[in-house]
């Protein structure tokens, strides 16, 4: 049996002597936000969104935890937070969301920590977001309003949807693996 990519030395051989997991972002200081540039990750057909801090530090734990699932070691809150450089008690709850959406289970006591539930080629980027922050990008309520500006027969409902949807199916389609690796860097 071949192991799977993502655990192979080979497997983005840049991202894995780096020991610190990276996601492309900034901070934006003024409101606290973080700008995830998916462009840079998936292609040009998608232009930056932006995230919450909770989604960059979901996504730095998870390229961390995907080290961990690769050597099959069970991962603590301290290693966690001290290598990403994420605040523990703001950790725990990610983890804790993380955990609630299936994606991570954890073990008690001595040995014990967080880890993936299952590969990493089998938890897509969509999975996590809707862990992390529910609905993906939620229909406005002024789209919905009888009494709205917009009529009920224009196509802007339609669009809107349509966007949504085609924004889910690109996260749903995308593996976490792309959280260490670039696509066009596998082999």
């Amino acid at each position: 049996i071949t192991p799977p990519i993502w655990s192979q030395k080979a497997f983005c051989p840049a991202r894995l002597a780096n020991p610190k997991p990276t996601v492309l972002a900034t901070r934006n200081a003024a409101n606290s936000t973080t700008r995830v540039d998916f462009g840079a990750v998936f292609g040009p057909q998608i232009t930056p969104m932006r995230l919450g801090n909770t989604t960059k530090y979901a996504f730095e734990s998870l390229a961390y935890l995907i080290h961990s699932y690769a050597r099959e070691e069970w991962s603590q809150i301290g290693d966690i937070a001290a290598t990403c450089n994420i605040p523990r008690k703001y950790l725990e709850q990610v983890l804790l969301d993380l955990k609630g959406g299936g994606i991570l289970e954890s073990k008690k006591g001595q040995g014990g920590g967080y880890r993936l539930s299952r590969s990493p080629d089998q938890i897509s980027i969509g999975q996590v977001l809707e862990a992390i922050q529910g609905d993906l990008l939620p229909l406005p309520d002024w789209l919905d309003a009888q009494n709205g500006s917009f009529s009920t027969e224009s196509g802007l409902r339609d669009l809107v949807k349509q966007a949504r949807e085609n924004v889910r199916r690109l996260f749903d389609s995308n593996s976490i693996e792309v959280l260490v690796c670039k696509p066009d860097s596998w082999i």
